[in-house]
């Protein structure tokens, strides 16, 4: 999602009253590019706001009160200084820079001598140079979410004890400041607005009550609507290149509305700004296939999926906590997923070497019945032959036709057949071992491909984790190697285990999902205790579900059903019917010595054979307790 200067100037009028008196209560780190900052508000009460500089993800939003966040185990450096000079502070003022996409949070801060001091958190919100900068009274830099050094830029640092810099600016007019004086002063560029109220006469009349496919079908001229169209965009691209801080939704809105002939084209472009600086226009998101356009208007001028708000943080909130979310976790499984498959296609590659290696085993019995027979007749062999018909010492009266090297005796050809027999025997027994180490290692990154399909966001971290240990994840990924070293000394320091996510059966029995390998093993290794029924789906990657039983009392059919139905849903099943699960006591379930992560060996199972009921599922799904086993 790109901000504009407009959607940033009416996110800071609404977001002023609910933040300006606010004392920062408490700051967080999610991830190295993102704070959390919990606020409290003597009118609204608690609540968070989000500020990240992620180059893939930047946003800046306000979470209501009740807010969930995973945020970092230790505490960074950075995040040390912006406690040391912002935590405890007040929000004194919330501003936005005029055409610019910054936001500026004035901070009231006392320091270690109670001295009050100000402090001004910059917020620039500009795609992937988005950052989030800390300065002092007399603008040095005190710290930032990104450091700027001047190998990466000429223009500016963006460093401790350097004075702050803004961004270049625009040299851009103010649209919604503009007279019409200056509107005419333009010269004949606004004449691109005309054109559009002209082409818009050769087109039938808008009606927001028809369907926009069927209104085009009904037009007179197929051609007006287009060059209706062209001009809408030189319009809206003449009107970014004069006006500072205008997106392209905007734009394009403007250019809309224009030819609507609704009223001139200077006061459409004046009307529309002033209505979205002051909150009279709704929030919209709009989704047409993979593409999703934000904006702090309604854009009648797009065709989809509507989502309507009124105010731009509420829609700010449902984008980022629901749609960019979902999309977010999409790209992490996407990229967890490549060097999987990666993998996966070198292994098979080797897989299909190593069977065809293994077409050649027969050659080993032809080249010692070769060396025997050399050995035995070796008197009937003369030299100089390059071939020879000797009788199979091994077979009924089969015989032999043997290729020789004629610069060799008899008996030392028969022992090149005895080395090359052996070479090959050497050769193949590697090969199958090889191929066996393969083959499981396949087996080891397909039950990772299962689990990604339905990973939520600490599944994924975790096997984001294992993918690092198992040496998957390697070059340019330092930030993993780092949480993967991080991850290990705090096993060992705080004994920490896998979420696991718990369901409640029809009676209130607690079944246990494993969602990733690192917490298969811990459900079927740790967790469960004698006379729990452990669950897995034959011959397929997937869960292992785990179903507690108390003492004395035995999990009835339906019971048995549901832990089942869990251990297909969450494997690569999931679509499949009829699917063969195996059940038996946890306590016959064990890992052989060197197994990966999630292999198991079990005995004394019953087969279950389960397609996936809706009504089923759904009903377990509404009984998924929240918070997870520790």
């Amino acid at each position: 999602m790109t901000y504009d200067a407009y959607l940033i100037a009416r996110m800071a009028h609404e977001l002023a009253p609910l933040l300006v008196r606010a004392r920062l209560q408490k700051i967080q780190q999610i991830d190295v590019h993102t704070l959390l900052f919990s606020i409290y508000h003597p009118d609204s009460g608690e609540r968070a706001l989000i500020v990240s500089a992620d180059p893939a993800h930047p946003r800046i939003y306000l979470k209501p009160r009740g807010f969930q966040e995973t945020v970092g185990e230790s505490p960074s450096g950075r995040l040390l200084r912006f406690r040391k000079w912002l935590q405890g502070g007040r929000i004194v003022a919330l501003a936005s820079e005029p055409g610019e996409r910054i936001l500026t949070f004035t901070i009231e801060h006392k320091n270690e001598f109670h001295d009050l001091q100000t402090r001004k958190l910059i917020v620039e919100l500009m795609g992937r140079h988005t950052n989030a900068i800390l300065v002092d009274a007399s603008g040095i830099i005190l710290e930032s979410l990104r450091t700027v050094t001047q190998e990466m830029t000429r223009y500016r640092e963006i460093v401790p004890s350097r004075p702050y810099t803004p961004p270049p600016p625009q040299q851009k007019m103010l649209a919604h400041t503009l007279t019409e004086e200056t509107w005419q002063a333009l010269g004949e560029k606004p004449g691109l607005a005309e054109l559009i109220r002209e082409q818009s006469d050769n087109c039938a009349p808008h009606d927001p009550t028809i369907d926009r496919e069927a209104e085009r079908s009904t037009q007179k001229d197929v051609h007006a609507e287009a060059d209706l169209q062209v001009a809408r965009e030189a319009y809206a691209t003449w009107i970014k290149q004069h006006f500072s801080g205008i997106g392209t939704p905007l734009a394009a809105e403007i250019a809309y509305r224009t030819s609507l002939k609704k009223d001139p084209p200077f006061t459409t472009l004046k009307q529309t700004l002033s209505a979205v600086l002051q909150g009279k226009e709704k929030a919209q998101i709009v989704q047409s296939g993979d593409k999703i356009t934000f904006a702090a208007l309604e854009l009648t001028h797009l065709d989809g999926d509507k989502l309507t708000f009124p105010t731009v943080h509420e829609a700010l909130l449902y984008f980022y906590e629901h749609i960019a979310e979902e999309r977010l976790q999409q790209n992490r499984i996407r990229t967890l997923a490549q060097p999987v498959q990666a993998r996966l296609k070198k292994l098979e590659e080797k897989i299909t070497m190593f069977k065809h290696m293994e077409a050649e085993r027969p050659l080993i019995d032809t080249y010692r019945s070769y060396g025997t027979a050399l050995l035995a007749y070796a008197h009937a062999v003369l030299s100089g032959e390059t071939e020879v018909m000797l009788d199979d010492p091994f077979g009924d009266g089969k015989t032999l036709t043997i290729p020789l090297d004629p610069d060799l005796s008899p008996v030392e050809n028969a022992n090149l057949y005895f080395k090359r027999a052996q070479k090959l025997s050497t050769s193949l027994q590697k090969a199958a071992e090889q191929l066996k180490a393969a083959e499981q290692e396949k087996a080891y990154l397909e039950s990772i491909q299962a689990h990604l399909a339905y990973a939520d966001a600490q599944a994924l971290e975790e096997i984001k984790l294992e993918l690092a240990q198992a040496g998957i994840l390697k070059k340019g990924r330092l930030e993993i190697r780092d949480a993967t070293k991080k991850k290990r000394s705090s096993a060992h320091k705080d004994k920490k285990y896998p979420n696991i996510e718990r369901f409640r059966s029809y009676r209130g029995s607690l079944i246990y999902v494993g969602k990733n390998n690192l917490q298969n093993d811990y459900v079927s290794l740790r967790l469960g205790k004698k006379g729990d029924l452990w669950f897995h789906v034959k011959h397929h990657p997937g869960a292992h579900v785990l179903l507690r039983t108390e003492p004395g009392q035995r999990p009835d059919e339906k019971e048995i059903a549901e832990a089942a139905t869990l251990a297909v849903y969450f494997s690569k099943a999931r679509n499949s019917s009829q699917v063969p699960v195996d059940m038996t006591d946890v306590k016959n379930v064990y890992k052989p010595n060197g197994a990966p992560p999630g292999f198991v060996l079990y005995r004394g199972e019953q087969t279950l054979f389960v397609t996936v009921d809706e009504a089923m599922i759904e009903a377990l799904l509404s009984r998924r307790l929240k918070g997870h086993e520790q």
